[in-house]
């Protein structure tokens, strides 16, 4: 089975390892070629989930990843979307101090809006 393979609610095996904080089970994701950049029917790529669920390593793996820049400036998703945020936003949301940390570090877009504002 492809590990890019989605469930019904277009869930990739790395979303559910990013957002239950499986980092080795990330990692290994990801050396199979997972797209860290697919995003589920919630509009959430695995990033956007270890940021919102607090999942630093995996946060870490995931901005270490060679696709790190596309996800940081939401590449792949439609801004024009009422639903639209990025991993900052999430982190921020959920309070989670040492993601943001690392976000900017980085070099997340730290002026980037959601459709609200």
């Amino acid at each position: 089975a492809s590990v890019n393979m989605a469930s019904l609610d277009g869930q990739v095996p790395l979303h559910l390892s990013a957002q239950y904080g499986h980092y080795e089970v990330s990692e290994m994701l990801l050396q199979h070629q997972s797209n860290p950049c697919l995003i589920n029917k919630a509009k959430k790529t695995p990033l956007d989930l270890a940021c919102e669920f607090g999942r630093l390593k995996v946060a870490q793996l995931l901005l270490n990843s060679h696709m790190c820049v596309a996800l940081l400036e939401g590449q792949f998703k439609d801004t024009s979307d009422p639903n639209y945020t990025t991993p900052l936003h999430l982190a921020a949301k959920n309070g989670h101090k040492e993601i943001i940390r690392q976000l900017l570090k980085a070099g997340i877009e730290i002026n980037r809006q959601t459709k609200t504002g």
